[in-house]
């Protein structure tokens, strides 16, 4: 069957009429919906935050810098007890054979936290010095500049007590800092040999043992 131009042209009036109204139908749909449009773009879907970590080791490290004392050679002053001497230099009844130059032990922080220390030696005085009463003793000592080394209102044994055998240990300093010039202690050593110790060469091992102090 032939369709007739007027109806041809009918049908195209129509199309047109079609596609106009479903242009202003999409249109209007789009006006609706503009006001949600900003508040969809400021969605991104990312976070806003981010995250750093780092994990820092206590490392408790103490370092032995004065490792050696020597009280020289020498022998008790006669018609006397016994003779007292100290790493500070001090000599009492000590008759010295060349030069008497004792050195205190010096222990320095090397760690990252502060360290509670303690002493202990390899022999008792008797077996050390032997003879009648013999005292073998330490006391720590702070020094210039790291005068706060021991940090204040913490336990300094800065007054003579008795080194103890290495099956105990003695207190030192209970809370011994780590920053630079704060972290370096002296520990002084004194002798009272007796006037009957057996002469020869007489040695003693200290161990000196760190912590991380608890406060």
């Amino acid at each position: 069957m032939e369709i007739s131009n007027k109806a041809l042209a009918i049908l195209l009036v129509l199309a047109i009429v079609v596609s106009i109204g479903g242009a202003v139908i999409n249109i209007a749909k789009m006006s609706e919906f503009s006001g949600i449009i900003p508040t969809i773009k400021g969605i991104t879907g990312m976070g806003t935050t981010g995250t750093v970590n780092v994990s820092l080791q206590a490392t408790t490290n103490l370092n032995v810098t004065q490792t050696f004392t020597d009280f020289g050679v020498g022998y008790v002053t006669t018609n006397t007890f016994g003779a007292r001497v100290n790493s500070t230099g001090n000599k009492t009844n000590w008759t010295v054979i060349g030069v008497f130059n004792p050195l205190n032990l010096q222990l320095e922080n090397i760690g990252n936290v502060n360290l509670s220390v303690s002493v202990s030696a390899d022999k008792s005085a008797a077996n050390y010095l032997g003879g009648t009463s013999p005292v073998f003793q330490f006391a720590a000592i702070t020094k210039t500049p790291d005068v706060s080394a021991c940090v204040v209102g913490y336990n300094l044994q800065s007054t003579l007590a008795n080194v103890p055998l290495s099956t105990t240990t003695a207190n030192v300093c209970s809370n011994l800092g780590f920053v630079a010039a704060s972290n370096v202690l002296n520990v002084s050593i004194e002798l009272i040999i007796p006037y009957d110790a057996p002469v020869g060469n007489k040695t003693v091992t200290l161990t000196f043992n760190s912590t991380q102090a608890s406060a």
